[in-house]
């Protein structure tokens, strides 16, 4: 288990009638929230650009857009989930402490990854097969 950064023994309790979203959650929700949706329509942009570009249109044009926007939200995500272990910077958060959270995310991220690129997997999901595309490196890296 990871250990938390303020001492909850000290803290009062959450009054019963308080929200969830008190305390500047809701607020921070919304921000990341904005964030990552932002990434992801920007993905979604450039890869739809670079295939209109190429004359991709129809089926392949969706499927190419939608490979972009799923490990956009997949990468994204995963990333998240270290800006959620702490309310300290994740650039100042110790590694060592933190080393599950970092696993995990590690693991998520490969995961992601590993159903885009893999061919038969991709398929499952109804992905593009991106690596086909000339200047695929350009697109997403």
């Amino acid at each position: 288990m990871t250990p938390n950064d303020v001492d909850v023994m000290k803290r009062k309790p959450f009054a019963k009638t308080e929200s969830i979203f008190s305390r500047g959650m809701g607020v921070q929700l919304i921000i990341q929230s904005s964030i990552l949706s932002l990434a992801s329509v920007v993905s979604y942009l450039i890869v739809g650009f670079y295939t209109q570009s190429q004359s991709i249109t129809g089926d392949d044009f969706i499927r190419l857009t939608s490979t972009a926007m799923f490990i956009t939200l997949g990468v994204g995500a995963s990333l998240n989930s270290l800006n959620l272990m702490s309310k300290n910077s994740i650039f100042v958060s110790s590694i060592a402490k933190y080393k599950l959270v970092y696993l995990a995310s590690s693991f998520s991220t490969i995961c992601v990854l590993f159903a885009a690129f893999v061919p038969g997997v991709r398929d499952v999901f109804k992905m593009a097969e991106i690596s086909n595309i000339a200047n695929y490196n350009y697109i997403y890296w």
